[in-house]
């Protein structure tokens, strides 16, 4: 996929959302990453059959790691972090 998303605008953009999806807030009774990665994956599909095809892989693996189970999602979660990383320099 790594070639896709340097030659294919459309690809690129749907991962660098995934990517985003960690600076939305995940509250129990209200996930924006979860309402977040519905859109992306709605939008990969409008994008038409071989722009998701492409994709399909990547988005199953981020649903099943971590936006499918509530307690990876809430970990994934940095909105409102002083840190957004662990590339912190000593």
């Amino acid at each position: 996929m790594i070639p896709d998303m340097r030659r294919i605008p459309e690809v690129r953009a749907i991962v660098r959302m995934t990517i985003a999806l960690a600076l939305l807030p995940d509250e129990p009774h209200d996930s924006y990453i979860l309402r977040g990665f519905h859109i992306i994956t709605r939008h990969a599909q409008d994008e038409g059959n071989y722009i998701f095809g492409i994709v399909q892989a990547f988005l199953q693996y981020v649903w099943t790691s971590w936006v499918g189970r509530p307690w990876l999602r809430r970990r994934m979660c940095v909105f409102g972090s002083l840190q957004r990383t662990n590339n912190v320099g000593a």
